[in-house]
């Protein structure tokens, strides 16, 4: 990868870093439950959150509130309120809830399960297999925090953004490492084999 092209990618980077510290810096700071705020916009923008009822955006956001300073906050919470709710599993949105509370839990989404080969919840049991796949990924992170190739990439991310090397939690720089590159793109940075899997 040319460093043209990478820093390209990452001044895209940068531009999502300031949505998603918008979101982390008012967290504490707003009621984050007021419906059709401007924290719950920068979130559903961030996030991609659309198409969902008023009662759901609601919920969630209440949910939010509710446990924004909530140090036991586990995934199986979020997952089974929304479940409770909603008669519904929302992985990505429930890993999204839970790391805004805390930074160190890694998100769940299409681009990170493509990525990291983790299959889609798919059929029935989609409760459990959510539990399932959620460890899986947190497994997957912990094995990875463990390898020199982890520290090479935080420094990485530290290097182009100094400003931000304290403000994001180190599993969020990697987040946004998978956020931003392809599953190829990020093989040709030789910092995330041991995360891919390869």
């Amino acid at each position: 990868m040319d460093n043209v092209y990478f820093s390209k990618k990452m001044e895209e980077m940068r531009n999502g870093i300031n949505k998603y510290l918008f979101i982390m810096n008012n967290l504490n700071s707003v009621d984050v439950s007021v419906y059709k705020s401007e924290f719950q916009t920068k979130f559903n923008g961030f996030y991609r959150v659309r198409q969902r009822s008023e009662d759901w955006y609601k919920t969630y956001f209440a949910i939010l509130e509710r446990n924004k300073s909530n140090a036991f906050l586990g995934f199986y919470d979020v997952l089974f309120e929304m479940y409770n709710e909603f008669d519904r599993v929302e992985t990505s949105f429930s890993s999204k809830l839970l790391h805004t509370v805390n930074p160190n839990m890694p998100i769940y989404d299409s681009k990170v399960i493509e990525a990291l080969s983790i299959s889609k919840i798919q059929g029935d049991n989609r409760f459990e297999k959510a539990l399932n796949n959620y460890k899986m990924l947190c497994d997957k992170y912990a094995k990875y925090f463990q390898t020199p190739n982890c520290s090479n990439a935080i420094m990485m991310f530290d290097t182009y953004f100094p400003e931000y090397a304290n403000e994001i939690s180190d599993v969020k720089k990697i987040d946004f490492f998978l956020w931003i590159f392809s599953k190829r793109e990020l093989e040709e940075l030789n910092v995330f084999a041991e995360l891919l899997g390869e």
